[in-house]
């Protein structure tokens, strides 16, 4: 039987799902807001923003990558509807 550095492998593992986490810095970047922009604590609040995920007892919050880049490509795609809609309207108009 082979001794497991249990303490190690916990360590590789958070590494190894960090990778698809984002901590609060990283979503602020993915948005382009500076960490300290109240327009960040309003999006971050919204219902429809992925909610965070509390990750160990020390109460650091995490979002799923995949769950922000969804809501980016989202709130991309409801602009570009829109921006359309209103150009075509001018046009009918």
């Amino acid at each position: 039987m082979s001794d497991i550095d249990y303490k190690r492998l916990a360590q590789e593992i958070v590494a190894e799902q960090n990778k698809e986490f984002l901590s609060f810095d990283d979503v602020c970047v993915m948005l382009g807001y500076k960490r300290k922009s109240s327009a960040v604590k309003k999006i971050t609040e919204q219902d429809d923003f992925p909610q965070a995920t509390q990750l160990t007892d020390s109460g650091y919050r995490r979002w799923f990558k995949k769950d922000v880049l969804h809501w980016i490509e989202t709130q991309r795609q409801a602009r570009s509807k829109n921006a359309l809609a209103a150009y075509f309207a001018n046009r009918v108009a």
